[in-house]
């Protein structure tokens, strides 16, 4: 039988070390590609934020040409509506005139 040589205590430290930093090596290349997998996550999320941004300001500008476009409708209907209310208001007057005098 062949008996293994006992192994020091400075030499099982120094082995010891070595596994941790092996160990260390390998953890700290998993984060780093976690990492990089976040960064690349994040820089899509900034790209869309910056496209939704712009989209924003787009519509933004699409809806005040709308609100433009409808308070100057708005302001002719209105126009249209205070003309025709002051005509049917004079025929009426003098549709009432007319009963009047008529007696009718």
């Amino acid at each position: 039988m062949i008996r293994r040589a006992r192994m020091t205590i400075d030499r099982l430290k120094k082995r010891m070390d070595g596994r941790f930093t092996a160990l260390e090596r390998r953890v700290n290349g998993r984060f780093d590609a976690v990492d990089a997998r976040f960064a690349a996550v994040d820089a899509r999320f900034d790209a869309v934020d910056a496209r939704l941004d712009r989209m924003e300001a787009r519509i933004g500008a699409r809806f005040d040409s709308v609100i433009e476009k409808l308070d100057a409708h708005f302001l002719i209907n209105k126009n249209h509506f205070d003309h025709h209310a002051v005509i049917l208001h004079e025929h009426d007057d003098r549709l009432k005139d007319l009963e009047r005098q008529t007696g009718t």
